[in-house]
């Protein structure tokens, strides 16, 4: 499930994902192991609110994988 791209995150937006692939974060478990003051950070134009979005964007994809 982690090593999945982050391209199967719905919850994302195309410039978002491109925003996170340009920062060198292309899966699920590289996006996961950020914190979102790191990405706030190393990707220009997210902030706070952004990156709290990402950052849920992920948990949320794990979370209805371990749900089943």
């Amino acid at each position: 499930m982690l090593e999945k791209p982050i391209d199967v995150l719905s919850l994302l937006t195309e410039w978002q994902k491109g925003k996170l692939k340009n920062a060198g974060i292309y899966t699920i478990e590289d996006l996961h192991s950020k914190s979102e003051e790191n990405l706030i950070e190393s990707i220009y134009n997210v902030g706070p609110v952004r990156a709290r979005i990402i950052k849920n964007a992920a948990t949320a994809e794990l979370l209805e994988y371990l749900s089943g």
